[in-house]
Order: C-alpha cells, then sequence, then structure tokens
C-alpha cells in the first residue's frame, strides 16, 4: 500500500497512542514532583511520531533548493558576467520606471 499521507502510516498512529498513554502516566503525583523527567520523558515520546513524519515527508516531497550568491561573487567568472550584466541591469531600469 502507497501513502500519500503520514498521519496515514500505522507506524506514526502507533507512535501517537504511545505519546497519549506517556501523558497519562506522567500526570501522576510522581512524576509532578520530578518535573525535569516528566519533560524529557513526554519530549522523547512525541520526538518517536516526529521522526516518522519527518522522514515521510524527506522521502516523499520534493525540496527546492536555493543557494543564494552574491552578485560580487559572480563577477569575472566568465559566462556570468553577461547573465549578471543583463540581469542587474534590467532589474535597475524597471527599479526606475515605477
Amino acid at each position: 500500500m502507497r501513502y500519500t499521507r503520514f498521519e496515514d502510516l500505522p507506524v506514526w498512529n502507533t507512535a501517537i497512542e504511545l505519546a497519549v498513554q506517556v501523558y497519562t502516566l506522567t500526570e501522576r503525583l510522581q512524576f509532578r514532583r520530578r518535573r525535569s523527567l516528566r519533560d524529557q520523558i513526554e519530549r522523547a515520546a512525541v520526538s518517536v511520531s516526529k521522526q516518522y513524519r519527518r522522514r515521510f515527508r524527506a522521502r516523499h516531497e520534493q525540496r527546492i533548493v536555493v543557494i543564494p550568491i552574491h552578485r560580487t561573487w559572480l563577477r569575472g567568472r566568465g559566462a556570468f558576467d553577461a547573465v549578471l550584466t543583463g540581469a542587474t541591469s534590467g532589474v535597475s531600469r524597471s527599479a526606475r520606471r515605477d
């Protein structure tokens, strides 16, 4: 079976059930006194479902990578000079018109 949403994964739903059970457990008096232990256990329980979500999205969603390059770095790099000059001059002309 092919899943289109991470919410449909049985393992993700099991991880959510685990987190609910952990939160129910940490509501007890023994955990209320130890706040840092309680927080750590709750974060760990939630982390399981977050990891499944993250891995699902990494495998199923396309990502666009944008690498910002400053125009001064491109100067003097041959073929980029013509592209850079044309691009920046067009931008400056259109900015003056507005």
